[in-house]
């Protein structure tokens, strides 16, 4: 395939690998200490609050996660292995994927899966100056 034919510079992937493992403690005492997105900060409310908190949350994730998926099937119809001109096209759904994968946070699945989508809106964009470079 042309993607795997575009190198990735290493040192831009180990930065992210690097910042995304010393990140993860950060975003594991932001989630802790932030009164939206821990449950334990919600035992002295009322059980009604309680409820409305874990509600919104929910709700919250559960949008991020068919956003992401709703841009997945709309850059699968793409036919960018075949057709140079929509490879912009197909960067800016995988951007819009990693974004709503990073809103979802969800444990390290998500960040390994909006790394994987950074690279691959990476190549695209490489691909595609490539190909108007030529």
């Amino acid at each position: 395939s042309a993607l795997t034919s575009i190198p990735l510079p290493t040192s831009l992937l180990s930065m992210t690998i690097e910042n995304n493992e010393d990140n993860h403690d950060e975003t594991n005492n932001v989630v802790q200490n932030n009164p939206f997105l821990n449950d334990s900060t919600y035992v002295n409310t009322k059980p009604q609050l309680q409820k409305l908190a874990k509600s919104l949350r929910d709700a919250s994730l559960s949008y991020y996660l068919s956003q992401a998926r709703r841009a997945k099937r709309k850059h699968s119809n793409l036919n960018h292995e075949r057709f140079v001109e929509l490879l912009p096209l197909s960067a800016r759904y995988c951007f819009k994927i990693a974004v709503f994968y990073e809103f979802h946070q969800h444990g390290s699945d998500s960040n390994s899966k909006s790394l994987k989508y950074y690279i691959e809106a990476y190549r695209n964009i490489m691909e595609y100056y490539i190909h108007l470079t030529q």
